[in-house]
């Protein structure tokens, strides 16, 4: 599971059990200032993000499961996604990464607080 919580003008993500495991992660801090975008994507695919040619330190299994960091030709992105779940995509610059792929529960509800952090 992810948690994403909203401290201190950031967006903290927290790996909680066997993701943190997969991931090689516990935890992220992005700034509010580095996201230029945030969607909420119903129906995660691997394969709308993931080149599995791609350099990754974590854990991938095409068409299921991606958990970890990844180079591509887009650049590095951190992925924490099972195959069909929702969740959220959040664009950046000036960060490590240039997106970050979360699947989260209630996404749209974490998806519409980004936003408002975002906008207001």
């Amino acid at each position: 599971m992810t948690e994403v919580t909203i401290e201190n003008g950031n967006v903290v993500i927290r790996l909680v059990g066997l993701n943190k495991l997969l991931a090689l992660k516990s935890s992220l801090t992005i700034p509010l200032d580095s996201i230029t975008s945030v969607e909420y994507v119903p129906e995660l695919r691997t394969s709308d993000y993931l080149n599995w040619f791609s350099c990754k330190i974590g854990t991938a299994l095409p068409g299921k499961v991606a958990e970890g960091t990844f180079l591509t030709h887009e650049g590095k992105l951190f992925v924490n996604m099972h195959q069909g779940a929702q969740g959220i995509v959040l664009t950046l610059e000036n960060d490590e990464y240039q997106a970050v792929v979360l699947e989260v529960e209630d996404a749209q509800n974490v998806y519409q607080s980004i936003r408002k952090a975002l906008y207001n």
